[in-house]
């Protein structure tokens, strides 16, 4: 009698076991789209068209309330493994002009970033932080400011396109701007895919 309950308790548990594996194994993980690393360096100019309208610069109201803001349209090329190597982007830097401190305004914006080998791959990005000016001297600059931006992003998933439509992610945003306007920027952070 007892080796039969030893076999049939067996049994049931290899019934058991195969049907947890088999139920595990049709779960989605959680852990099945996991953080990357987002890096995406560059340079750029500021083009020779006139500045947007910090009020509806690419759809968005950059400038808060009545705060007096200037908005700069920036545009380039850069590199960004996560998009597939070689990228091109705009962006727009909205300086809030009415809440300065010393050589430091408040700074925020967004920038496309799209993917030349495959354009239909689009990353936006939002971001805010601060805008710091070097003042001329005789040495350094002599007869312009520099700019120097550091913020931090987070991935609009809504307004991104192709595999980063919803995607989340976040990091920070650093660039700067000579006396020439030659402007080299990088994002460093994450990206996480739906």
């Amino acid at each position: 009698m007892r080796p039969s309950i030893v076999r049939d308790a067996r049994y049931a548990f290899a019934v058991a076991a195969i049907a947890i594996l088999g139920f595990a194994g049709s779960a989605p993980s959680v852990l099945a789209a996991p953080a990357a690393n987002f890096r995406a360096f560059g340079q750029g100019i500021e083009p020779s068209i006139p500045p947007p309208d910090c009020s509806t610069a690419t759809g968005l109201k950059l400038c808060p309330g009545s705060d007096a803001c200037a908005c700069t349209p920036i545009s380039g090329h850069g590199t960004c493994a996560a998009m597939g190597g070689p990228i091109s982007y705009t962006a727009t830097v909205a300086t809030d002009l009415s809440l300065g401190v010393g050589n430091c305004d408040e700074a925020f914006g967004t920038a496309t970033l799209v993917s030349t080998t495959n354009p239909a791959n689009k990353v936006v990005l939002n971001f805010s932080g601060t805008l710091c000016g070097t003042p001329p001297t005789a040495n350094v600059n002599p007869t312009s400011t520099a700019n120097a931006l550091n913020a931090v992003y987070f991935i609009d998933g809504a307004n991104s396109k192709g595999i980063f439509k919803n995607a989340t992610g976040s990091g920070n945003v650093s660039g700067s701007r000579d006396a020439n306007v030659a402007i080299l920027g990088s994002v460093i952070g994450t990206v996480k895919l739906p």
